[in-house]
């Protein structure tokens, strides 16, 4: 059910479609040929492949494999001062130069 406020808003996370847009025909008929397609046997001897090229060296079946067996690392940056130490931030005003003052 959605619920509304009194000017027949929607109220803060409330969801129109929570089942989210339905596939389409052609992704229906792709999903169902792909899954006889990938029966056991053949599902099997694909990811074997991938696993024997990642094997070799060769850094798609590499990254594939690792993203998917132990999920893609999460990027971090870190910023710190000099030496690792906090990083100092300094703030300058300039209150009160005209040009004349200030050299110019």
């Amino acid at each position: 059910m959605v619920e509304r406020d009194e000017q027949g808003r929607l109220k803060k996370g409330s969801i129109l479609n929570p089942n989210g847009r339905p596939p389409t025909r052609a992704r229906q008929r792709f999903e169902a040929a792909l899954a006889t397609a990938l029966n056991g046997k053949n599902l099997e001897a694909i990811l074997q492949r991938l696993v024997d090229d990642a094997k070799k060296g060769k850094a798609w079946a590499v990254t594939l494999v690792l993203a998917y067996y132990a999920g893609k690392p999460v990027e971090r940056a870190e910023v710190t001062g000099a030496n690792g130490g906090p990083l100092v931030i300094t703030s300058v005003e300039f209150v009160g130069l005209d040009n004349e003052e200030a050299g110019e």
